[in-house]
């Protein structure tokens, strides 16, 4: 059976259209018409509960130019907070995700080897710095999205 995404404009006809047609699909699933998706033997522990803190959000991750060897071109700032993404993505998915990652996640659901979508960046900011250019240049530079601000299932 397809998988039909539709775009009805109305918002909340869209969450519903969505739920049946996963409803469907989880109920129509024939395990013996299951292709392996992927080669390796994939076992997974029992699902657990998650706390609040275990799904996708942003951590804090301090990049220290010295300790990357980069305190002698660097002049300011010594570092920053980079962030990180960390957690998982489990079903149903917020609605803030991607329809690829829904429909993986939908996908999951059926065959446990197809892993869960993945916590990335979905907003970043730049970074500006100063550093020397040379012996008698110093820059002031903008590098874009290198401060991951939040985080989202994709």
């Amino acid at each position: 059976m397809p998988l039909y995404l539709t775009s009805s404009g109305n918002e909340e006809n869209k969450d519903k259209e969505a739920n049946i047609k996963a409803d469907q699909m989880v109920a129509n699933h024939d395990p013996s018409k299951r292709t392996e998706r992927f080669h390796e033997d994939a076992s997974h522990p029992p699902k657990q509960h998650l706390t609040h803190v275990d799904f996708c959000n942003r951590s804090s991750l301090f990049v220290s130019f010295a300790d990357l060897g980069l305190h002698q071109l660097i002049i300011a700032p010594d570092g920053y907070d980079a962030g990180v993404c960390l957690g998982k993505c489990p079903f149903p998915l917020q609605s803030d995700s991607t329809n690829h990652a829904i429909v993986q996640s939908l996908t999951r659901l059926t065959d446990p080897q197809v892993p869960e979508p993945c916590c990335v960046p979905t907003n970043h900011e730049p970074l500006t710095d100063l550093f020397h250019e040379s012996q008698l240049n110093v820059v002031l530079r903008k590098y874009n999205e290198m401060i991951a601000q939040t985080c989202g299932c994709r």
